[in-house]
């Protein structure tokens, strides 16, 4: 019965979400303050998430670190491949805009975090399904929070209907914006959302919630979809 309860509240959550939401309180706590970096982005410079050579130190995340993409300027890091880290911290960079894309474009991607994560001022978080690839897919019982001018999408490149996931809980604060705009993007794994800030499905994208712990499962009568044409 509790588990139904969560779904429930997700899905209430999800149909008032056709423009903005207002301020609801949910079982999801703010983080109280940020973790200290174990790896950085060197430049403010676009590149691939796998190069050694674009983190200072410079090597490849690891589960055990706490990345942070903080370098001013406008780019993109380019996460094609699946890792798994403690945490990620995006952007409060002095100017500019940094994205983290979770990219499909040539395989399913996931990013798995364990702590508490977020998107600061000058943030996006970008998940990217694409047919010619995979689904995108961000995980992990640490949540992801929305700061003031940060920003999560969803987008899809091709036809069909590969999926952008949010399994981890997500907290939208004042200021945040959320924008679904993959024509499957789905919250299930039993997570669920907190908003303050602007929640909106655009024109074509589809939210559904499930009550599934696996991602992988793609039964809709499990789907609860919110739809905007």
């Amino acid at each position: 019965m509790v588990g139904m309860r969560r779904i429930v509240m997700a899905v209430a959550l999800a149909l008032t979400s056709l423009g903005s939401i207002a301020a609801v309180s949910l079982a999801i706590a703010t983080p109280s303050g940020a973790a200290t970096c174990t790896i950085s982005w060197a430049t403010g410079v676009s590149g691939s998430w796998s190069t050694p050579g674009n983190w200072s130190p410079a090597r490849v995340p690891t589960s055990s670190d706490v990345v942070c993409i903080y370098a001013s300027g406008t780019y993109t890091v380019d996460l094609t491949g699946s890792a798994t880290v403690s945490a990620v911290q995006v952007s409060d960079g002095a100017s500019g805009t940094q994205t983290l894309k979770v990219d499909g474009s040539s395989t399913n991607v996931n990013l798995s975090f364990g702590a508490a994560s977020s998107v600061g001022s000058t943030g996006v978080l970008a998940l990217n399904p694409n047919s010619s690839g995979g689904y995108a897919d961000v995980s992990g019982a640490g949540g992801v929070t929305v700061t003031s001018g940060g920003a999560l999408s969803t987008a899809f490149t091709g036809t069909g209907d590969i999926p952008a996931y949010i399994e981890t809980p997500l907290t939208n604060q004042a200021g945040g914006t959320v924008t679904i705009g993959a024509p499957d993007t789905r919250q299930d794994s039993n997570t669920l959302t907190t908003n303050s800030g602007t929640f909106s499905v655009a024109s074509g994208g589809n939210l559904a919630i499930s009550g599934t712990d696996r991602h992988h499962d793609r039964d809709q009568r499990d789907l609860h979809p919110v739809r905007r044409y």
